[in-house]
């Protein structure tokens, strides 16, 4: 009944405002904070921008810093005039998407409260659809029953393994699509990155072989005993057997321990460097998602529990061994026929299986570029699959 009643208003509301058809609303998964979540809504703008005025659902600020103009409409925060003005901006609006990302099925707390504002504003009229969007074997009861409720619209699934979760769950159905990251366009634009860059050119040079490696609390939460530790031991171990490795340690989320990736890996960090100060570097933020696509095609390949650094390192053709930890991987990496580029956070905990895996991954090199650079451009084509219908329809 509540619900009913925002829908009757704003619908009331939207006949008194000029509504702008080529206006598109971008509605995030969260409220930022990771590099991936910068990923998707940087290469979203980017992509919604060609067919119209984006209006972005978010606060200005370094976790929407993005290089698409865009109108900002915080719902959140502000004084009640702030929010009637991002109000009628969005009501304004011709179309709406939700970036559904790993968050449409609740499987962060059950809920999707971000689909159901989105709900409300398309029941009040404008047009909806999802976007690049993954289903976990375990989606919550609250998203399930909005996921059921939401109106018939496109529904854009990320991988193969998700749509046949959603159609299941739905009755409804899919669109077949690959991550709106994969759309990303890399650009070098801190020093860091620049300095990051120039460290891993030098260590090709020289005949290294550069491993990427990114640690963080999702991962390291469902590693056995310490984690760190159990990675340091892998890492001294693999840097020891040839002198021709390195080491580049990579933050790809900077919000604070127990979640981020900064702690870990300066932990990490200091493990490791005194022993190989020459072969070992740690990657200081802040730096942007562009930075990182910029760096994965420096690098020989990556291991990461953060499945956008997966994709912007799969994006650029470098491989990347992926630590699964919701369910969200395996259709990624099913996506380039990749299934055993993965390893479960118990086996990443023991140092032995985590070296032979290394080892795996690195005499396999050439054989994995050339599999993923096949797949590119098939690849490509479904992640703009997000976006061609926008053109399509006005046509």
């Amino acid at each position: 009944m509540r619900d009913q009643l925002i829908v009757a208003a704003l619908r009331l509301l939207r006949t008194f405002i000029r509504v702008d058809l080529r206006k598109i609303v971008i509605l995030p998964p969260s409220s930022g904070g990771s590099l991936g979540d910068q990923a998707m809504l940087d290469s979203t703008a980017a992509s919604v921008s060609k067919f119209g005025d984006v209006v972005l659902v978010a606060e200005p600020g370094p976790n929407t810093r993005l290089r698409t103009k865009v109108t900002y409409a915080p719902l959140n925060g502000g004084s009640k005039a702030d929010k009637l003005r991002a109000l009628k901006e969005i009501l304004s609006a011709g179309t709406i998407v939700f970036l559904g990302a790993d968050v449409i099925d609740g499987a962060y707390g059950g809920d999707c409260r971000r689909l159901g504002i989105f709900d409300l504003f398309v029941r009040a009229g404008l047009r909806g659809a999802c976007l690049g969007f993954s289903i976990s074997a375990k989606p919550g009861e609250a998203a399930k029953r909005r996921l059921l409720n939401l109106p018939k619209m496109r529904m854009h699934v990320r991988d193969r393994i998700s749509l046949d979760r959603f159609e299941k769950l739905t009755g409804r159905e899919g669109i077949l699509v690959a991550d709106t990251a994969f759309q990303l366009r890399p650009e070098v634009t801190t020093p860091v990155m620049e300095e990051a860059i120039g460290w891993a050119r030098t260590q090709r040079a020289q005949g290294r072989r550069v491993l990427v490696v990114n640690l963080g609390g999702w991962t390291l939460e469902r590693m056995k005993g310490d984690g760190v530790a159990a990675v340091n031991a892998c890492l001294g171990r693999w840097l020891s057997d040839s002198p021709d490795r390195a080491v580049l340690l990579l933050p790809h989320d900077f919000k604070p321990a127990p979640v981020g990736d900064v702690e870990p890996l300066r932990r990490l960090n200091s493990l490791l460097a005194p022993q190989f100060s020459e072969r070992v570097m740690f990657v200081e933020p802040p730096f942007n998602t562009w930075d990182v696509k910029a760096l994965a095609e420096e690098i020989d390949f990556s291991m990461t529990g953060r499945m956008h650094f997966s994709i912007a390192c799969l994006g650029m053709g470098t491989p990347s061994l992926g630590i699964v930890y919701q369910g969200k991987f395996e259709g990624l990496m099913d996506h380039f026929g990749l299934d055993d580029m993965l390893i479960a956070p118990d086996e990443a905990a023991d140092p032995d299986v985590l070296f032979a895996r290394l080892n795996k991954v690195e005499q396999e090199l050439p054989d994995l570029r050339s599999r993923i650079t096949t797949k590119l451009p098939e690849i490509r084509e479904l992640s703009w699959k997000n976006f061609a219908w926008l053109g399509e329809e006005r046509a």
